[in-house]
């Protein structure tokens, strides 16, 4: 059995992109939140759930957060039907199990402010030496593993979700762009503005320019220094914590 998947960092598009494909005609596994009424079977998001993420979340148990696609789950679904899996569990999927991937990304400091606005980040450095690395090993993972996949950018969808949406729906061979582009909400971009000077900042917007060119193995030629960035700043979290 072989999936397509939707990937990227987290708050970077990954839920609008499933929201768009389920909407075009393209099965999806997974829920827009996993909140269910198992007397009225229906879905009951929190306003907060509703808040943080309109497009819902689409996650599929460990297989988005924790493990990525394994054999162990080969009995979901069926063939090329479509699976978040997040960039921080990318790598430890089976890659046989890979048919097409769809990856997204989004500005670094739209991404951040995200996630400091609803997540409690202590050491945000920390989080971003994590970030870079999510980064290299998961192209990493689909160049090396030669998974067919196609690389979009946030900002893109939303200032042209006509040619994005036609570009998703032609490489997975299937769906009505039409449709997915009705369910995108070009107000979506509300974490833009703000500019961070964290350490590593300046490396990861770095990488996203390179993303927006599409030239992945600049990102991949710059291995190196994405390892020396993250290690430094795990250091220094570490000294922090003393």
């Amino acid at each position: 059995m072989k999936y397509n998947i939707v990937s990227g960092l987290r708050r970077s598009g990954t839920s609008l992109m499933m929201l768009a494909l389920r909407q075009s005609g393209i099965p999806v596994i997974g829920l827009k939140y996993d909140l269910i009424d198992k007397e009225r079977i229906e879905f009951i998001p929190s306003k907060e759930q509703k808040e943080g993420n309109p497009n819902g979340y689409w996650e599929m148990g460990d297989i988005t957060t924790k493990t990525g696609i394994t054999k162990d789950y080969s009995d979901i679904g069926m063939e090329e039907d479509l699976l978040k899996v997040m960039f921080e569990c990318l790598p430890k999927s089976e890659p046989q199990m890979i048919n097409k991937a769809i990856v997204i990304s989004r500005n670094p400091d739209s991404v951040l402010k995200s996630i400091l606005k609803n997540n409690k980040i202590k050491f945000p450095e920390m989080f971003i030496a994590d970030i870079l690395f999510d980064i290299l090993d998961s192209f990493s993972f689909l160049v090396y593993n030669n998974i067919s996949f196609l690389n979009f950018i946030y900002e893109k969808i939303l200032s042209s979700p006509e040619e994005e949406m036609k570009r998703a729906c032609d490489f997975l061979g299937n769906g009505d762009y039409n449709k997915a582009v009705k369910t995108i909400d070009l107000n979506l971009n509300r974490s833009c503005g703000d500019k961070y000077e964290y350490e590593g900042m300046d490396l990861w917007r770095e990488i996203y320019e390179l993303a927006k060119e599409n030239k992945i193995n600049g990102i991949l030629d710059k291995g190196k220094e994405i390892r020396e960035k993250a290690l430094n700043l795990i250091n220094k979290y570490d000294k922090n914590k003393l």
